[in-house]
């Protein structure tokens, strides 16, 4: 959506003469999904069972991301301590000294 958002509607809004219209536009369209199906849940009384299952997942994820994040530190610091390469270096492109 960022993409998007910023990759053609802004050289369409700034080069239309009704440019300024589109963004709220955009937002509305963006947001109609989410709004629909909300009111849909809420609608068919599924807002309270959603939101146990949504606490229950959050946590789940919340607890696995942060394993994942100090698993791939402690890759990172031990990887600097030897001199070798880390698991990070093989994902993203870090520069080395100048030689």
């Amino acid at each position: 959506m960022f993409l998007l958002f910023v990759g053609s509607l802004m050289p369409l809004t700034l080069n239309a003469p009704f440019g300024f219209v589109l963004p709220p536009i955009f937002a509305v369209g963006t947001a109609m999904p989410y709004l629909l199906f909300a009111g849909l849940a809420v609608g068919f009384g599924l807002d309270r069972r959603m939101v146990r299952k949504t606490k229950r997942w959050g946590l789940a994820i919340q607890r696995m991301a942060g394993i994942f994040f100090l698993l791939l530190n402690m890759d990172v610091i031990l990887e600097s301590a030897d001199g070798n390469e880390s698991i990070v270096s093989y994902l993203i492109y870090i520069p080395g000294p100048m030689e």
